[in-house]
């Protein structure tokens, strides 16, 4: 009886010690990825929610939702019009760069209140390198992209104009 008792025991260590691991690499492998994939091109998956900062109190955080802008089909540009583009951009002062952001930023008319837990990865993407952030990098007029999880909470932010 106590040998039966003591391999139960034993064979559910075993078991609470695989389905810890396991739900460890599943979360990791929830975030969204910037940067890293083969050759240094850049993994995108489209965001839940993009918009520009409106209020912001503790992590409570009002966005005026925008139409997400239509990305540079790069596939069908000859090697010399994409190294023009990178050299404009590269170019570019951040009060450029801000003005051609906000220019190009087409609100919808909606807003929307998150909350940003503590612990979500918040990350601005810039000259080719990620930067880890925290809440009080987020401000009024930031422009954010924002991924959700299939209940509705907070996956992961970036900001994509701001403070970095």
């Amino acid at each position: 009886m106590k040998k039966t008792y003591k391999n139960i025991l034993i064979i559910l260590s075993i078991l609470l010690l695989c389905t810890g691991c396991a739900a460890k690499k599943e979360e990791a492998s929830n975030i969204p990825q910037g940067s890293g994939s083969e050759e240094g091109k850049l993994n995108f998956t489209k965001p839940d929610l993009y918009g520009k900062v409106s209020k912001i109190i503790g992590n409570e955080v009002t966005l005026q939702l925008a139409e997400m802008p239509e990305r540079p089909d790069r596939k069908n540009m000859t090697p010399e019009e994409r190294e023009k583009m990178k050299q404009q951009m590269e170019n570019m002062n951040p009060e450029q760069k801000t003005k051609r952001t906000e220019t190009s930023l087409k609100l919808t008319g909606e807003t929307q209140t998150i909350i940003i837990p503590v612990g979500i990865p918040i990350t601005s993407f810039k000259q080719g390198s990620e930067t880890q952030l925290d809440i009080g990098d987020i401000y009024i007029d930031v422009i954010l992209q924002i991924w959700l999880n299939k209940d509705g909470t907070v996956k992961s932010v970036r900001v994509m104009q701001g403070r970095s």
